[in-house]
């Protein structure tokens, strides 16, 4: 059950048809009040109460800068469409009928939410959707640092000097992670360490790191529940003899729907956390690498954004760099209220950490990053323009597209398309030719 998909396949075809014979249901009824006055109002009804949800999230409260898609105001139009002719008929009919209209609602339901959860792939399979974490959960205080260790040595890959033992873990584990803010005073959720195969035995390999955050609104876990990065993993590692990237997943936000854009400001110190705190938690407590070059921060949205800024302005942290669907640079919706309440109203203290002015004015030779984005995302003329600047910044940079918009959806084939790019990038594999 926990790998039943919300995608496609059976699930998603018994919704469907369910939830049309549903509707239909709802929408057939005798009278001519019926179809002058209940259908015609609810269809309205379903259409206002849509439009009017849009400017409200995108107008008035503004809680992320992304825009409710079309189809999406139209799957909630059709869900209170639906519940406003419940009602009619609820009120036109005798009990047996009124439990049937209960039941054709409950049926509606799961269509609508599966068809809008299509669009955006927030929850790929029902374990995500449940909670259920994919893989063994683990202390990380069973994974002791003093053990034997394996690295290679000048010019060689991970894969070249690696014996994997005859008793290596097919899949990785989870450990729950709070690391503290000493430096920062960041008050930052729980957030989750994968460790690969490798990572589980001895002498166990000193591996590179890969950082990623969330988009905003999110959480550590939508790397786990949404964007399926442990099954990636386990499948890389499976093809590398058990290596893997020890991945490491914190909070960059503070709450779900707080934008810190990854500076220090009154919204929180989320930089300090992210370039001092979490990188000092990481190799007091796990088997990693120290080199930049070995030291990835990859996120989704706004965490895409923030994986640059990191590279941008701590690249003696993070050598490398994954910007899924970024923006063209760190807002609160606009340029002068991400000035007020983070800067203090100066431009020139926001010029100091904003990706594209700092590439502008440094340059960045040992810097490499990978830029993917869905080709329908409405953002990909602003990534692109990013990618230019950190190329003319002297970075090693890739730009690449994957079919779908600013979406889950995109975000994950992205990532998985750049597990190529991270084993050759973090010394786990020698780079192609």
């Amino acid at each position: 059950m926990w790998h039943w998909s919300l995608i496609t396949g059976t699930v998603v075809k018994w919704t469907v048809v369910l939830g049309v014979l549903a509707l239909l249901f709802l929408l057939i009824d005798t009278g001519k009040r019926w179809w002058t006055r209940w259908v015609p109002g609810a269809l309205l009804g379903g259409i206002g109460f849509a439009l009017l949800a849009k400017f409200i999230v995108e107008d008035v409260w503004k809680p992320f800068p992304d825009k409710i898609e079309l189809h999406t105001c139209g799957l909630i139009a059709l869900l209170i469409a639906a519940v406003v002719l419940a009602v009619g008929k609820i009120l036109r009919h005798r009990w047996y009928m009124k439990a049937l209209v209960v039941l054709a609602v409950v049926l509606v339901i799961p269509f609508v939410g599966v068809q809008v959860n299509r669009i955006y792939g927030w929850y790929p399979s029902m374990s995500g959707l449940l909670g259920h974490l994919p893989v063994e959960k683990v202390e990380l205080a069973d994974y002791p640092v003093d053990v034997a260790k394996v690295e290679p040595g000048p010019g060689q890959s991970l894969m070249d000097v690696w014996q994997p033992p005859a008793d290596l873990p097919k899949h990785g584990v989870l450990a729950s992670i709070d690391p503290p803010a000493d430096a920062s005073g960041f008050r930052a959720r729980d957030g989750w360490v994968y460790l690969p195969p490798a990572y589980q035995v001895t002498p166990r390999p000193v591996l590179p790191v890969l950082v990623v955050v969330s988009g905003q609104p999110g959480s550590p876990r939508d790397w786990i529940d949404s964007a399926q990065i442990v099954e990636m993993m386990d499948a890389y590692a499976a093809a590398h003899e058990g290596l893997a990237p020890v991945v490491v997943m914190p909070d960059q936000l503070g709450s779900l729907w707080n934008n810190t854009m990854c500076v220090d400001s009154p919204l929180g110190n989320a930089f300090t956390y992210l370039s001092v705190d979490v990188p000092a938690f990481v190799r007091a407590n796990l088997t990693v690498s120290g080199d930049p070059k070995e030291w990835a921060m990859g996120g989704l949205s706004q965490g895409g954004t923030c994986s640059l800024q990191m590279a941008v302005n701590a690249p003696g942290v993070y050598g490398r760099f994954i910007d899924l669907s970024g923006e063209k640079e760190p807002s609160l919706g606009t340029r002068q209220k991400t000035l007020d309440e983070a800067f203090g109203g100066s431009a020139d203290a926001y010029k100091r950490v904003n990706p594209v002015d700092v590439m502008a004015q440094k340059r960045f030779p040992d810097t490499a990053g990978r830029f993917t984005i869905g080709e329908r995302d409405k953002m990909l003329g602003d990534l692109k323009g990013v990618y230019e600047a950190a190329a003319a910044a002297g970075m090693e940079v890739e730009f690449n597209t994957v079919p779908g918009g600013h979406d889950m959806n995109a975000w994950r084939d992205g990532m998985r398309d750049s597990l190529p790019w991270i084993g050759d990038h973090l010394g786990i594999t020698r780079p192609r030719s």
